[in-house]
């Protein structure tokens, strides 16, 4: 373990909260922007090791999981979403420690029956998300980047993206362009979202625990947004990919408690292709942004 995140750094936390004694410590994943520690099998620290300027995500995270909490959607208790950097140089959330594996490590061990509860499970978990109503659309945490409609926020982050994809030379400007005037074109899908409501905007199998065939969390709203609900479809072929037969029964979980809208498939599209615009610009190496970049070259002839 690093310096940064020696064991007496966490007893420091851990004294800080009234936690006791850190007796055992875990490092289940090294990730690009989080280093997370399981601590006494009892709780989780995240720290952002990456992202150290504006409004913490974390801040975001916490709110999300106090209001989903109430809605029995199984996600942790917050101890602490601590952006002060007294204790160490770094934002850090600790929270409980859920029962239960991600799902995606775990597919192939669950009868079929099994498969089919997570994910039905998954998709009612994901329409009890979609209930939550916020008053901004983008952040729902504070000032920064948050908007009165669902066509605002995303042309500031389409128009963001395309701006650093030419500036980083990862697209030529025509294709920025075309991007730029998809989504100018269907303004209308954009405009017809009344109400932003929460968007956890990773939703895969990655983020779902599961033990004995049971949905025991759902995690990750670091990126979460107030928005259009139909982003959180944007990863369905990777569901079925991942997970083998999930998407018919998530899709039947949803439906179970939230209907589609009528032209839902149509903004799965348009909100895949501007993620693959992001994807291009924040992907983990220059083959990674290259292999998205062609992804997006094949989806543009398909909006017309």
């Amino acid at each position: 373990m690093e310096e940064t995140f020696s064991r007496e750094v966490l007893q420091r936390i851990w004294d800080h909260h009234g936690l006791g004694r850190v007796e055992k410590i875990e490092q289940p994943k090294v990730g690009m922007v989080n280093r997370v520690f399981v601590v006494n099998e009892t709780h989780v620290i995240r720290f952002d090791v990456l992202i150290n300027e504006g409004e913490s995500r974390y801040h975001k995270e916490a709110l999300a999981y106090e209001r989903l909490g109430a809605l029995g959607v199984p996600v942790p208790q917050v101890i602490a979403a601590d952006s002060s950097k007294i204790l160490l140089p770094h934002d850090y959330l600790l929270m409980t420690k859920l029962e239960g594996q991600p799902t995606i490590h775990t597919w192939v061990e669950l009868s079929p029956e099994q498969q089919a509860n997570v994910a039905y499970q998954a998709g009612q978990h994901l329409a009890r998300i979609h209930s939550v109503t916020l008053e901004k659309f983008g952040n729902y945490a504070g000032q920064e980047r948050a908007f009165d409609g669902w066509y605002d926020a995303m042309w500031d982050y389409i128009h963001r993206y395309a701006t650093e994809a030419v500036a980083q030379k990862l697209l030529e400007p025509a294709i920025t362009a075309q991007v730029e005037a998809i989504f100018k074109r269907h303004k209308a899908v954009f405009d017809a979202i009344p109400q932003s409501r929460l968007v956890h905007r990773d939703f895969q199998f990655t983020n779902i625990l599961q033990k004995d065939g049971q949905v025991t969390g759902i995690l990750d709203f670091e990126w979460s947004l107030g928005g259009d609900p139909s982003y959180d479809f944007i990863l369905r072929e990777q569901w079925e990919e991942e997970c083998p037969g999930s998407h018919e029964h998530l899709y039947a979980g949803y439906t179970s408690l939230r209907p589609l809208a009528a032209d839902h498939d149509l903004r799965v599209r348009l909100h895949w292709l501007f993620f693959v615009l992001e994807w291009v610009v924040d992907g983990f190496d220059a083959a990674d942004s290259a292999q998205a970049a062609e992804r997006l070259y094949a989806l543009l002839p398909t909006f017309g």
